[in-house]
């Protein structure tokens, strides 16, 4: 019987991307505090920022895993689910 693998273990280049897409788009919204925190010597300011960093990046893995969105980023490339599995209807 052939071992089942995870998506992550089958494709982990896509989990890596993924990862990778929420993160950007979690320090992208934090980048312009950070800045600014870190010019006025401010490192509570600059911490709270990450942190907002780590939610945005927590939030869009949420939302990247809701159907519509995972349907959108196979469309990519980047779908949490096989080819195989998509080819099936499954995905």
């Amino acid at each position: 019987m052939a071992e089942h693998l995870t998506t992550q273990q089958a494709h982990p280049w896509r989990a890596v991307a993924r990862t990778a897409l929420a993160i950007v788009v979690g320090v992208a919204v934090a980048v312009p505090g950070v800045v600014e925190a870190i010019t006025q010597h401010d490192p509570a300011q600059a911490t709270g920022w990450l942190g907002g960093a780590v939610a945005v990046a927590g939030a869009v893995t949420r939302v990247m895993a809701l159907p519509a969105v995972d349907r959108l980023l196979a469309y990519l490339g980047l779908g949490s689910a096989p080819a195989a599995e998509l080819d099936a209807g499954k995905g």
